[in-house]
């Protein structure tokens, strides 16, 4: 689904404004449903995001995984692991035991963009029940 280049910039900007908060959830959360991921851009790959599994939180990044290789990119394979400092997460997400989603900010936008009667399908893919407020 394509989207629009500055709402993606906003929430990208919004999620790493965040991350702090992202941290506090991932102490709470992180046995939570599924695993903590982060999102980023890969390098020299036409406006290609990628969601990557949180291994490790520090404090200035992550150390996360590849959990799904896109075909068209035969240079990542799954569990290649990666250092994502602050600066290049474009997104986050937890989804707590209740399915209750954490973050997400690009994910709500391409929900946001989906006819009515294809959120609940949308939401079943990512194992949503419902969604937290964003944090301010």
């Amino acid at each position: 689904m394509a989207m629009p280049g500055k709402d993606l910039e906003l929430a990208a900007m919004e999620a790493r404004n965040s991350l702090p908060e992202f941290r506090k959830l991932i102490q709470v959360l992180g046995d939570g449903a599924y695993p903590p991921l982060v999102k980023f851009r890969i390098p020299d790959a036409e406006d290609t995001w990628l969601w990557l599994v949180v291994q490790e939180a520090k404090e200035t990044g992550f150390v996360a995984a590849v959990f799904e290789a896109p075909p068209e990119l035969p240079q990542l394979k799954v569990g290649t692991r990666r250092w994502l400092p602050d600066t290049e997460v474009g997104d986050w997400m937890i989804v707590g035991k209740q399915g209750v989603v954490h973050g997400a900010y690009s994910l709500r936008l391409q929900r946001e963009r989906l006819p009515h009667d294809q959120r609940a399908t949308f939401d079943l893919h990512i194992g949503a029940q419902s969604y937290a407020p964003l944090p301010r």
